[in-house]
């Protein structure tokens, strides 16, 4: 009983916490903003360069405060919307976010889809969220493992891969994470998903990553599995359920890729 409560009483800080973030954070997202814009009416019409660079922190700011109406909606548990969301695009979002602080790890990063991703309903970009959580956590993992091998060769290349296999026929679509870390030593998604549980020790991480990442599955219909992968690191599945594909959001045929075992 009294770990039932404490464990309450952490989701619950959680939820105010994330509240506080995200209403501190609008303030200056708003002024960054408006300065850009300003910025832009400054910029000469000849100036192709400049222009394209304002355009781009203005996408960013906006993006930035579509995550931070989504932290808003997360601390307060909302579930789908019932927007329409391609998982193809949630995928080439995470893509662009994670690629430059993985390759500056020198760790590979691939997606590999047995067919065209399906469209989904619910928050676009919790689910990104979820997923770079899950990315973040895995570099984390790989971290960890050099800074226990240290002094000792590195042997092969480690990467992260996100795999999608076949959904057609299915009422459910998995979205696997896959990491060549320290693994998960055994640990259950439950332990894992505790506030401040952590694996990797002292400096591996502050135990919150993975609790965010099951209040956003839980907020969105989905379920996080995960296990120590048998040619090691760890692997984490999101089992997302599937909507009706409207005829406008037809398949593609098949693309090519290894779906690794």
């Amino acid at each position: 009983m009294r770990s039932q409560m404490l464990h309450r009483n952490r989701l619950e800080f959680l939820g105010e916490l994330a509240a506080s973030l995200a209403h501190e954070l609008n303030q200056p997202l708003n002024t960054m903003r408006m300065a850009c814009e300003n910025l832009r009416e400054h910029v000469s019409g000849d100036d192709e360069y400049a222009r394209a660079k304002v355009e781009k922190i203005i996408g960013q700011i906006d993006r930035t405060a579509r995550v931070v109406g989504s932290i808003s909606a997360f601390s307060k548990a909302q579930g789908p919307d019932g927007e329409r969301a391609s998982l193809q695009s949630v995928l080439d979002q995470v893509r662009d976010l994670v690629s430059g602080p993985l390759s500056a790890m020198e760790i590979g990063f691939q997606v590999e889809m047995a067919q065209e991703p399906p469209y989904l309903e619910g928050d676009a970009v919790l689910l990104e969220q979820m997923l770079v959580n899950l990315i973040m956590n895995g570099r984390d993992a790989i971290r960890e493992k050099h800074r226990h091998a240290e002094g000792h060769s590195r042997c092969g290349r480690d990467a992260i891969t996100v795999t999608v296999p076949s959904w057609q026929g299915r009422d459910a679509v998995t979205v696997k994470v896959r990491d060549t870390g320290i693994g998960i030593k055994g640990a259950s998604i439950t332990e894992l998903a505790q506030p401040f549980f952590t694996t990797k020790g002292e400096n591996g991480g502050t135990g919150l990553g993975l609790a965010i990442c099951k209040k956003i599955a839980d907020s969105i219909g989905a379920r996080i599995d995960c296990r120590d992968h048998p040619k090691g690191g760890a692997e984490f599945t999101v089992t997302l359920p599937l909507p009706p594909q409207r005829a406008e959001e037809p398949a593609a045929p098949g693309r090519s890729g290894r779906i690794p075992d």
